[in-house]
């Protein structure tokens, strides 16, 4: 008997959920059955949650107005909890941000209109702890964020097992859009305005526009003053100016992404940002192979895009110019070596480990600078993405068909590893495949795999085919240094 629902005018949704809402005091019975229906583990705690919601906002002057909208969208938010992975925590987490956007009632309200918009809710609460807390920490972004990353995460399923690469790029453009929108919105009242012409550079996942959920940014500003404002005391007071200005876009940033600024010339000593011309000075005499490496694959990431392309270009040249030393080459193999050695557990370390992440990166980064790739990089047409190097490098027949399928397979297996790993844990990144029984099944389960054992035995298999490729270059880099001799 539904007695509440013909109190007001407002149409209720016709099921049994709803008195859980309009009966001040349902029976027990009924609250563990419909509850119960819905795989709720801890009862107590879900119909605690339910009354909480129902609770008045401070915009709301009457009780009845909060619970009357609530119990229209009951029914559809218990079925996308239980459509979810994990009902209790989307529960638990749907009632945390209705809590945190203060005006609830307006909130089911609006979502009374938009029942797909419960969906994606609850599908993130219950999903993913990364998002998740996207959301809760910034939620007044709602409408921007929960808009992409739900369809990210609607598709999720979809893209990890089929198209992983939209994925990634849907996060790269994401990120993208926050970086230049909030560089625009700090730029455009700026006293630098018309003085310089300032840019950001984006290196790493989002310079090879294969960002991950819970990537840092990795990005780097440049300038160039322009010519009629360029004498010595002004170029001062300008640097200055410019170094406050990043540390206000950073501190909005940060906000939202953690970003990275250790790439720059000289790491954390260095300065906040740098005029192009001594940029391109220190890459000229001073920059080591690491960093030659991590600038081979930037990409304008805002600001300015010509300053952006001569930075590129400017840099490019010269990294390909120094393929005439073959330290270069050396460089690159005894870094990867070194890193690995330093792994505490490189056979389970999927990205420094023995076939990791990192070392396809590393062979992909040799074979193309031993090749001399220069025109493709500086063509305005080549690629920063990973992936898509590889497939050139087939094509230039620089690798082979089976060289090229076996990295290729071991980097989005690799990726998708990453992937889950990001969306299902929390606390300090880790890259060690967990003993947890618990995750390692979930992480099987969710990369469609029927066991573990399969899982584990396709992560030895690819790691051991990764290997056998870089062996190669190891005796290749061998033989160089013998011939130097």
């Amino acid at each position: 008997m539904h007695l509440f629902q013909g109190l007001f005018q407002y149409n209720i949704e016709q099921a049994e959920e709803t008195d859980l809402i309009l009966n001040p005091n349902p029976d027990g019975t009924l609250i563990l059955n419909i509850l119960s229906r819905y795989n709720f583990y801890d009862i107590k705690k879900a119909y605690k949650n339910l009354k909480l919601l129902s609770e008045r906002d401070i915009f709301t002057p009457y009780t009845f107005r909060t619970k009357k909208y609530l119990a229209n969208i009951l029914p559809i938010l218990l079925k996308g909890c239980y459509s979810s992975s994990r009902p209790d925590r989307a529960l638990n987490n749907f009632e945390y941000f209705t809590g945190k956007l203060g005006a609830k009632t307006i909130f089911y309200e609006s979502l009374k209109s938009s029942p797909n918009m419960i969906s994606i809710l609850t599908n993130i609460f219950g999903t993913s702890i990364y998002l998740s807390d996207i959301l809760m920490q910034n939620p007044e972004f709602r409408d921007l964020i929960v808009k992409i990353l739900g369809t990210i995460l609607t598709g999720i399923n979809f893209f990890m097992h089929k198209n992983m690469q939209r994925t990634m790029k849907a996060l790269t453009q994401l990120a993208l859009f926050i970086l230049e929108n909030i560089f625009y919105t700090n730029w455009e009242n700026s006293q630098l305005k018309g003085k310089i012409s300032l840019c950001i550079l984006s290196l790493g996942k989002l310079g090879r526009k294969e960002l991950n959920f819970d990537s840092d940014l990795d990005i780097i500003f440049c300038y160039e003053i322009h010519q009629d404002h360029i004498n010595s005391n002004e170029s001062m007071e300008i640097h200055y100016m410019v170094c406050e200005w990043i540390k206000k876009f950073l501190q909005d940033m940060q906000k939202i992404y953690k970003v990275d600024l250790r790439l720059r010339p000289m790491g954390n000593s260095g300065e906040l940002a740098i005029p192009l011309s001594r940029f391109l000075e220190y890459f000229q005499k001073q920059a080591r192979t690491w960093e030659k490496i991590a600038f081979l694959k930037a990409s304008f990431g805002g600001g300015d895009k010509k300053t952006a392309e001569k930075l590129i270009t400017g840099i490019r040249k010269i990294i390909f110019a120094s393929l005439s030393n073959e330290k270069l080459l050396y460089d690159i193999i005894e870094i990867k070596n070194l890193i690995e050695k330093n792994t505490k557990d490189s056979a389970n370390d999927f990205k420094h480990g023995i076939g990791g992440l990192m070392e396809i990166e590393f062979i992909i980064d040799y074979i193309v600078l031993k090749s001399g790739m220069e025109k493709y990089f500086l063509s305005g047409t080549g690629t920063t993405n990973s992936l898509k190097i590889l497939k050139e490098l087939k094509i230039k027949k620089l690798i082979t068909s089976k060289d090229y399928n076996i990295l290729k397979n071991a980097y989005i297996f690799l990726m998708h590893i990453e992937m889950t790993l990001r969306l299902n844990m929390t606390g300090e990144k880790t890259y060690i495949l967990s003993n947890d029984p618990e995750w390692i099944t979930l992480a099987a389960r969710q990369m469609g795999y029927n066991t573990v054992e399969q899982f584990i035995s396709q992560y030895k298999k690819n790691s051991a085919c990764v290997r056998d490729i870089f062996d190669k270059l190891n005796i290749q880099v061998d033989r160089l240094k013998a011939e130097d001799f």
